[in-house]
Parts: C-alpha cells; sequence; structure tokens
C-alpha cells in the first residue's frame, strides 16, 4: 500500500513538473517580446561581461534616438543567457544588433564597429537617411515655390 502511494504520488509531481515546463512565457516559437508582426525592431544581444566591446554600440543606439525618436521605437536589450532568443536568431557573438521587420531579421550588424559605422548600418537598415532627404527636398521646394 505505501509503494502504490508513493508511486502515485512520484507520477503526480512527474505530471506537474512536466506542465510547468509547457507554460514558459520564452520558447522559441514566441517572440512577441520583440515586437509586433507589423512593427520594425532594433534588438541588442548583449554580453555583460563585454561591456567595452559593446561601448560603440550603446553609443550608436543613444544617438539614433537623439536625432530619430520620433521615427524609430526604442531599441530593446536581450541578454545572452536568454537562451532561446540568442539560439533563434542565430547569435554567434556579442554584440549583435538586430533589425527585425514583421517577425524576420532584414539586417545584422555585429563585430568591432565604430559608433559612426554602426549608426550609418542602423540608418540604412532603418531607411531613416531617405526619409530625411525626402524632408530636405520639400523643403528646398517649398522655399523655391
Amino acid at each position: 500500500m505505501i509503494r502504490t502511494k508513493a508511486f502515485l504520488l512520484s507520477v503526480l509531481l512527474a505530471a506537474l513538473w512536466m506542465c510547468t515546463g509547457c507554460q514558459s512565457d520564452r520558447t522559441s516559437a514566441d517572440h512577441s517580446l520583440l515586437g509586433e508582426e507589423d512593427e520594425t525592431v532594433t534588438v541588442l544581444f548583449s554580453d555583460e561581461t563585454q561591456a567595452v566591446e559593446e561601448a560603440e554600440y550603446y553609443e550608436a543606439v543613444v544617438d539614433l534616438h537623439r536625432n530619430y525618436s520620433d521615427q524609430v521605437l526604442p531599441v530593446k536589450v536581450v541578454h545572452a543567457d536568454e537562451d532561446n532568443l540568442v539560439s533563434s536568431y542565430e547569435v554567434n557573438s556579442f554584440p549583435t544588433l538586430l533589425i527585425i521587420e514583421d517577425n524576420r531579421v532584414i539586417k545584422r550588424i555585429e563585430g568591432e564597429l565604430s559608433t559612426e559605422q554602426i549608426l550609418n548600418e542602423l540608418k540604412t537598415g532603418l531607411q531613416l537617411n531617405r526619409v530625411n532627404e525626402d524632408k530636405k527636398g520639400l523643403t528646398v521646394n517649398n522655399n523655391n515655390g
């Protein structure tokens, strides 16, 4: 009788343990924390042990928001220990910046780059240069008109 109760208790605990594993908010299929389907988001994959290497990336992100805050969403930071997201987006080195549109990567920025290089890559990937050139062109046309 004691063995039967112990066995049933073991089975019950195993079932509970398996069910709690199914309830995880962070699965490889759920990337909702990175944005909605129709959004363009920028994600910085960061490893705090490489803070010196990441300084240029953080400076570029700050410059981006200083100059284009009305056109871009805040950059989301994913830490190296978030294994599901790191592996799902095939991040092999830190820092890595991704521009994600409609849940697919449209631009990957990684490696040792200057702040200016990173910022230029971000502006190109987010198509910010074209927007500003169009605005300048409209301003010039309005003044001549």
